[in-house]
């Protein structure tokens, strides 16, 4: 292998590589000053950081004026660092510049590293000079002050021309001039796997835009990736930003002049985009020109006439929308990572966050010291959520903390009826471009640059919240007679120039969503265009006919790929039904209110928000009550029953008394889909009331109305309420083998949420005949996949129903486990009082006998409302089993006693017995884990 050098080539065959490529400090001194000429060498600035001086010209390192003495290499390395200061350089170009990638690896650059950090005194745990980005290289943090050196004024007379410097040193200091990149800015945080990305990119493709929204940082992204490419363009890296150039005055001799003068030609010869050409000769450069989108019109054109003429020219250009031209490919910025809400965001989750750590550095700029605590750290989380994660918007609100402290900024923030945030995000820099230094500025900015009808489409658009599709983006921004087609153009083009984001592309339905920030300025546009309550009509309406069509194929279709489509809805479900509520008195409107509430009821239950529905039921059934059509009121008594029955709102037999009433009317209309499942309900209801006998009537006339075209989805629940009457009649055979077959059927139709509620009901054949240990393994395999699939809290009846059943069999730790996931959903529906009961067996198998006792007492309360259990069910079994095992550790009279002090416990008191460890009653009670005595007779009562 031959290594070209200033004087030849010299052979390193068999020479240890380690060996050639570190010469002494003197020589490597020596070398660098022979090899470049004064001129060059004068040009390079002197570079200070902290206490060092790094003298690039005589190849020194200085600390507080000593000499430091650093190995070749790790002066190379160093000097490309601090030239790129607060920029990853990643380790393939380190390998390129410090070595020429000549028989070195990764493992070399570890080495230099390590040497050039103890020769800094630094620590690469806390790095004060260097940081390790890993596996991506390594970045200079510390401030750099770059001085120019003398230039000896005999030399400059005397010296060559300045010409590139020598290969060796290529990429340590840039030939100059090199660009005319600005100053490095502040650090950007989350960027590095883009910057990356887009560095292979932006040498292979001769056209590259950084599109996003006003303040995603795409200036700051296309100078990081800029800087990064410095030394890898012969002509250069340069600079041009547009958005001092206004639309009106600038043409194609404007921006030929302004190039003209960023890439330093002399403005004679480029009169033409021919001259243009030739002036900038054929080296390799790269041109960056910012701002681009309120000059597309112009600039496209322009630049498609010469640039293909300069293959060495690569372009990366940032603008709100993409220019159209053949060959470009798109890059659009995101706004950063947000840290995730809920008990699912750690605290190593939050420290990691790109936009949290943003927010926390720019509040720290101006609060010396500032480190979050807990609490604050989870406001700062919420801050960052609020604000979409944009770095302009983040930057804005750091501003505001000093003054209104992170949480009274969360808090402001969070204020949805208020409006506060362009009112609040307005503390930009100085040194910013106008239309950055608020956020209301850079939304004017985006706002004026778009089209009549995409302004109209956009403050249409507000009114929806969470996001939307094309069809009901198209149905609410669409006025009466106005072409819907046109609706769907203006969507493309707003995506185009930003203003929307695909929330989720890949989906089989793409949702379209918005900045919250974009939204609240639409949502100010809109309510001055006098079109606001018009839009909101249109959007309720279309929720009326998305949940009509929904309801209307529910039970046909298993309940998941139902509810898909469905989920993301929920805040404009909200917001439409709210604003009903507010605009009642109009009679088209408490139709529609109405309509929308009675088609929602069981997205709100299968969503696992049943009192949250059940009270925008009970809000219109004043409305429903007087209504001149019956099927409106039977639609509202249908939800009611649907929902309510589910929470303390009303009593079962109110329920009850709905649901047969809503059964008459559907049957007098003939609308016998929802008459079967109209009967359903009446069934549940009247079995929660004991009318036992009643419950035939509705099972035998579920059976009556059942159509040749249903398939097994939707007579699903019939089969399951002539099952359930047989397990009460006490054919406990039968009740098995239907559950399993029942079973079997719907994981054949990949109905996986409705398998789950299968396996709930087969739990309970097992156990009614004797088989504990099988009943609680079916229940735990479903809890499993449930928990996989995280739906835990949708089905609430089967965790309860389990978590009572590991109780009774003396699982004490399984149970306490059980709990933790269990005992939040208390009071959210009937059957969580269950939990009682299992709290009490807890309490009998932990030794706490009279906990357990006065357990009972408030489980069968009349002041808490217990439901009512046949005499076959596993409650009443496990109530009577633990009612005679505390009789005989208690005693009768004692025993009772105690239940009547439980009976008025209490929520709070009784949750606090439930889960203590120790009541002082050990004397009484069997040993903590005392097998139960498992009753196999199911007529045992």
């Amino acid at each position: 292998m031959m290594l070209p050098g200033k004087g030849g080539e010299r052979s390193l065959r068999g020479a240890p590589p380690e060996v050639v490529s570190t010469p002494s400090v003197s020589g490597q001194r020596r070398r660098w000053r022979q090899n470049v000429p004064v001129t060059e060498r004068s040009a390079v600035p002197m570079i200070r950081f902290g206490e060092f001086e790094l003298d690039i010209p005589d190849a020194r390192l200085r600390r507080s004026g000593t000499v430091v003495d650093l190995p070749p290499k790790s002066f190379e390395l160093l000097v490309c660092l601090v030239r790129r200061p607060q920029t990853l350089v990643p380790k393939d170009d380190l390998l390129d510049i410090v070595w020429g990638r000549r028989f070195v690896s990764e493992g070399a650059i570890k080495t230099v590293v390590s040497e050039l950090r103890a020769a800094l005194g630094d620590d690469a745990k806390a790095p004060r000079w260097i940081e390790t980005v890993p596996r991506r290289g390594y970045r200079f943090i510390g401030d750099v002050i770059a001085e120019q050196a003398p230039t000896p004024a005999a030399a400059s007379a005397t010296e060559p021309a300045p010409g590139p410097l020598s290969k060796a040193m290529a990429g340590l200091a840039a030939p100059a001039p090199d660009g005319n990149l600005p100053p490095p800015g502040p650090a950007l945080f989350g960027r590095d796997e883009d910057i990356a990305a887009l560095c292979e990119q932006v040498d292979s493709t001769p056209l590259l835009t950084l599109t996003g929204p006003g303040g995603v940082g795409k200036t700051r992204l296309a100078l990081a990736v800029a800087r990064a490419r410095q030394g890898r363009h012969a002509g250069g890296v340069w600079w041009l930003p547009l958005a001092p150039l206004a639309p009106a005055t600038t043409d194609s001799g404007i921006l030929r002049s302004a190039l003209a003068r960023a890439l330093r030609i002399a403005p004679l010869g480029t009169g033409s985009d021919a001259e243009l050409v030739r002036a900038i000769g054929g080296q390799p450069l790269l041109l960056v020109l910012d701002n681009a989108e309120h000059l597309l019109d112009v600039l496209a054109p322009w630049l498609a006439d010469w640039a293909p003429h300069l293959p060495g020219l690569r372009l990366l250009i940032t603008s709100r929308e993409p220019l159209q031209l053949p060959g470009e490919q798109v890059w659009r910025v995101a706004p950063l990572p947000v840290p995730a809400g809920g008990e699912d965001s750690t605290a190593a989750d939050m420290a990691g966050n790109p936009a949290l750590r943003l927010l926390v550095t720019r509040i720290g700029a101006r609060l010396q010291g500032f480190t979050p605590g807990p609490a604050q750290q989870q406001a700062l989380a919420k801050i960052c959520r609020s604000l979409d994660g944009l770095p302009l918007a983040l930057e804005l609100g750091a501003a505001r903390v000093p003054v209104l402290g992170v949480h009274g900024l969360a808090e402001q923030l969070e204020d949805d009826a208020a409006g506060h945030r362009l009112q609040l995000l307005t503390q930009g820099a100085r040194t910013a471009l106008p239309h950055q230094r608020t956020l209301r500025a850079t939304l004017d900015w985006s706002h004026a640059l778009l089209t009549p009808t995409e302004q109209r489409v956009l403050r249409r658009l507000a009114v929806f919240r969470g996001g939307f599709t094309a069809a009901t983006a198209r149905a609410v921004a669409t006025a009466p007679g106005e072409d819907p087609w046109t609706t769907l153009d203006a969507l493309a083009t707003l995506g185009d120039k930003s203003m929307l984001v695909a929330a989720a592309p890949d989906a089989p339905d793409a949702r379209i969503g918005m900045l919250e920030s974009v939204r609240e300025y639409a949502l100010e546009q809109l309510e001055s265009s006098g079109e606001a309550d018009a839009t909101a009509q249109r959007h309720l309406l279309a929720m009326v006919a998305l949940f009509t069509e929904a309801e209307a194929e529910a039970l046909d279709v298993p309940q998941l790929p139902w509810l898909a489509p469905l989920e993301p809805e929920l805040e404009n479900l909200r917001s439409a039904l709210r604003w009903a509520e507010a605009h009642a008195d109009d009679p088209t409107v408490t139709d529609a209110r109405l309509d929308l509430v009675a088609a929602s009821a069981r997205y709100f239950q299968r969503m696992a928000l049943s009192a949250e529905g059940a009270r925008f039921c009970l809000a219109v059934r004043a409305s429903a009550e007087t209504h001149r059509d019956p099927l409106r009121r039977a639609g509202i008594d249908l939800a009611v029953g649907t929902l309510c029955r589910f929470t303390p709102m009303l009593t079962a037999e109110e329920h009850l008394a709905l649901a047969r009433r809503a059964v008459q009317t559907f049957e007098d209309h003939g609308d016998t889909p929802r008459a079967h499942y109209a009967h359903y309900l009446a069934w549940a209801l009247a079995l929660e009331v004991g009318e036992h006998v009643a419950r035939a009537h509705h099972v035998d006339r579920m059976y009556e109305l059942v159509q040749p075209s249903w398939g097994p989805m939707r007579t699903r629940l019939m089969r399951s309420a002539w099952a359930q009457d047989q397990r009460l009649l006490g054919h406990a055979d039968t009740f098995l083998q239907a559950c399993r077959e029942d079973l079997a059927l719907l994981r054949d139709l990949e109905a996986q949420a409705e398998s789950w509620i299968a396996a709930h009901t087969l739990m309970l054949a097992e156990h009614d005949l004797g088989e504990v240990d099988r009943a609680l393994a079916i229940g735990q395999s479903a809890i499993d996949e449930i928990r996989a699939a995280g739906r835990l809290r949708g089905q609430t009846q089967l965790l309860v129903m389990h978590t009572a059943m590991r109780a009774d069999a003396g699982d004490v730790a399984g149970t306490r486990a059980a709990l933790a996931d269990a005992v939040p959903t208390l009071g959210t529906m009937q059957i969580t009082e269950l939990l009682w009961l299992a709290m009490a067996w807890l309490a009998w198998h932990e030794g706490r006998g009279a906990d357990a006792a006065r357990l009972l007492g408030w489980f069968d309360s009349p002041v808490r409302g217990c439901g009512a259990y046949g005499p076959r069910t596993f409650t009443r079994r496990s109530i009577a089993r633990l009612s005679a095992l505390l009789d005989t550790a208690l005693g009768a009279r004692e025993h009772e006693d105690l239940q009547a002090t439980g009976a008025a416990l209490g929520q709070a008191e009784a949750l606090r017995v439930g889960l203590r460890t120790s009541d002082g009653d050990r004397r009484r009670a069997p040993r903590p884990g005392t097998p139960p005595q498992t009753d196999a007779n199911p007529t045992a009562s």
